[in-house]
């Protein structure tokens, strides 16, 4: 689970996504998917993502957590990963950080089309392929020590 690095084109998969909430522990570099019943104490720490799987033009496949825009005070970092992800759906992108938002680039020709695993045929398979990878571990219980940390109850 990353996004796309500044240097590579990448495309989205039309129907292989999934909305869920993410927690990203910086210092350690891991992710956790937040299940609906655990988030609402955490609201101040998770993010609502788009899961969406990604190709690069090499045919590396990744899961992308593209942000998703909130409608209260979007945030523009969202608001431009989310369009170019949208893109990424149609056409090859490239995604890169500029002043205040994401820079797209749109590839003027493409000599391949995108290549996707054929093992993942939906969601469900796109986050097995993400786990069995070590993508994310899955926060499932207040009891869960991230979330006993993030409460300050450990």
């Amino acid at each position: 689970m990353r996004k796309p690095k500044r240097e590579e084109w990448v495309r989205l998969h039309q129907e292989i996504h999934s909305r869920v909430y993410v927690y990203e522990a910086k210092d350690e570099q891991s992710w956790y998917l937040v299940l609906p019943e655990i988030v609402e104490p955490l609201l101040d720490v998770v993010r609502y993502v788009q899961m969406s799987l990604a190709v690069n033009y090499a045919g590396t496949p990744f899961i992308w957590p593209v942000p998703i825009p909130t409608d209260r005070k979007p945030h523009k970092a969202h608001v431009s990963a989310f369009a170019g992800a949208e893109q990424a759906m149609l056409q090859w992108i490239r995604i890169s950080w500029g002043d205040s938002e994401y820079d797209i680039y749109r590839r003027s020709s493409a000599k391949v089309e995108p290549k996707w695993p054929e093992e993942i045929e939906n969601a469900s398979q796109m986050f097995r392929f993400a786990s069995k990878a070590g993508g994310f571990e899955v926060i499932d219980s207040m009891d869960h020590p991230i979330v006993q940390g993030l409460l300050g109850l450990d």
